[in-house]
């Protein structure tokens, strides 16, 4: 048989409610870490999301100044080219 008093009940009792108590603290604060990390985490991913879609779009918009220096160029020749045939035909 157990011979444990009411009190040596009672102080143990209170002993693990404390116990409880810190271990729900440390949960607590676990918990806003994690949700803190997890928010950055979020936040870096969408950042580097913008930051391949600004990269994409630099890319396209080279591209496109490349394609429109070139017709550009091809309007120039031709407008040189028509210039020439119509003081021909004079």
């Amino acid at each position: 048989m157990n011979s444990m008093s009411t009190e040596a009940y009672e102080q143990r009792i209170h002993k693990l409610e404390k116990q409880r108590a810190e271990l729900l603290e440390v949960n607590k604060q676990w918990d806003q870490q994690f949700r803190k990390m997890k928010q950055r985490y979020e936040n870096k991913r969408y950042h580097d999301a913008l930051i391949a879609q600004l990269q994409e779009t630099k890319e396209e918009n080279q591209l496109l100044r490349k394609q429109n220096a070139l017709f550009n160029r091809k309007t120039e020749n031709y407008e040189n080219e028509i210039s020439r045939l119509n003081k021909r035909k004079q």
